[in-house]
């Protein structure tokens, strides 16, 4: 008959002690390294234009930010992507001006130009919804992408006049909570930011 024997060495003992602690200190340290960020790590973003410079904007300047159709990924269509589109146009936008108009529909190019001139808008921003993933990102890292091109029309002569491109890319780690949505404020006001040109008065003191 065999008999189970208990290891009662103190030394044995303490040693398992000592790599359990060691075990939980380490993981301590990664979920109070990544936890906090994980939702936006490496998180980037840019803006890349097309053609010469921008129009100048001011802040007298009359904007409408037409609303365009959804996005498609994987074969199904993506609601309410032009919506959140438009309205972080719109909110970038209103840092520097109140007089922004935007769609409150889905509209094609000449219907936005139409209602850009019943706005008595100047210049119609047009969004172009190229790119919009949203992946499982914290199971397969996969990081969700944003692509749009924004393309910026005289409403009086109906012509393209400047078009850009913003990209934006999710971080390599996710709570399950990131989404393309909440990539779009950093780039729209990037690209709002380059367009804006104030004119500054000048003094009537030397």
């Amino acid at each position: 008959m065999f008999r189970l024997s208990l290891n009662k060495n103190p030394r044995h003992r303490a040693g398992i002690v000592s790599f359990h602690i060691k075990s939980l200190i380490i993981t301590a340290a990664l979920v109070l390294t990544l936890g906090p960020g994980c939702k936006s790590a490496h998180q980037t973003s840019e803006t890349k234009t097309e053609g010469g410079s921008p129009p100048s904007f001011q802040t007298r300047t009359r904007i409408y930010i037409a609303t365009p159709p959804d996005a498609i990924f994987k074969d199904q269509t993506v609601a309410r992507s032009s919506k959140h589109t438009k309205e972080a146009l719109g909110d970038a936008f209103r840092l520097f001006t109140k007089l922004t108009f935007t769609g409150k529909t889905q509209e094609t190019l000449n219907e936005a130009l139409e209602h850009a001139q019943k706005s008595r808008a100047e210049f119609l921003i047009f969004p172009v919804i190229l790119t919009w993933e949203d992946h499982l990102t914290e199971w397969t890292t996969v990081r969700d992408r944003l692509d749009i091109r924004l393309e910026i029309y005289d409403v009086k002569t109906g012509n393209r006049i400047y078009s850009s491109e913003i990209k934006a890319r999710g971080g390599w780690m996710s709570d399950g909570d990131d989404t393309p949505e909440m990539l779009l404020q950093k780039p729209c006001e990037q690209f709002v930011r380059s367009i804006y040109h104030e004119v500054v008065q000048p003094s009537a003191f030397p």
